[in-house]
């Protein structure tokens, strides 16, 4: 019965309050249908432009397991301290960044931007080693990053439950031209104890 399968899943919502409902330093928690604490990640989006300045959306990042064609019932609770989780970790140095959610890590390059350079598993079997982004026109004519090392990588979001890696650049011709045909943008998101990206 497929309908009985649960799955833990990664959530990201938005989550709007009203003019003065809640300051800058309040802290948000998250419970489940029985009140049990449930790990979550706050970042505030957006103020409200009058009075004190305080959130009007919260963007909230935690996980749940959901069951195929159930509903799931959570309740956002401001003013509590929210429960914690085994947080990412995250080595960054000027050459890459690595991330290790528990389940599986793997590295980037920030010099020369190819994908992911390399993913392990939590039993430290390596499963890849190297990838690449590139396109090829009509007459076969290939488009990477790689040759030109154009590209900006960074750490865009260092939480405990939901890290993202971006990347922008220029794909140019391999064969060495110096010509930008078509800029790019990629977000590498992690999850904490989770084995996907």
């Amino acid at each position: 019965d497929r309908t009985a399968v649960t799955v833990r899943w990664p959530v990201t919502v938005g989550v709007p309050f009203a003019n003065g409902a809640i300051m800058p330093d309040t802290p948000i928690a998250l419970t489940g249908a029985g009140g049990q604490p449930v790990p979550v990640q706050t970042k505030t989006l957006g103020e409200w432009r009058v009075g004190a300045k305080t959130p009007k959306w919260v963007l909230l990042d935690f996980q749940t397991d959901v069951a195929r064609n159930l509903p799931k019932r959570l309740r956002v609770r401001a003013g509590k301290q929210p429960a914690k989780a085994t947080p990412i970790r995250i080595q960054e140095t000027p050459e890459t960044i690595t991330v290790d959610t528990g389940a599986v890590s793997f590295w980037v390059s920030k010099k020369n931007f190819n994908f992911i350079e390399g993913v392990s598993l939590s039993d430290r079997r390596q499963v890849l080693k190297g990838s690449s982004l590139y396109w090829v026109r009509d007459a076969g004519r290939r488009y990477a990053d790689r040759p030109h090392g154009n590209s900006v990588v960074t750490l865009e979001t260092r939480g405990p439950l939901r890290a993202v890696i971006r990347a922008e650049g220029w794909y140019a011709p391999v064969d060495g031209a110096d010509e930008r045909r078509m800029r790019y943008q990629v977000r590498i998101a992690a999850f904490a104890g989770l084995p996907y990206l």
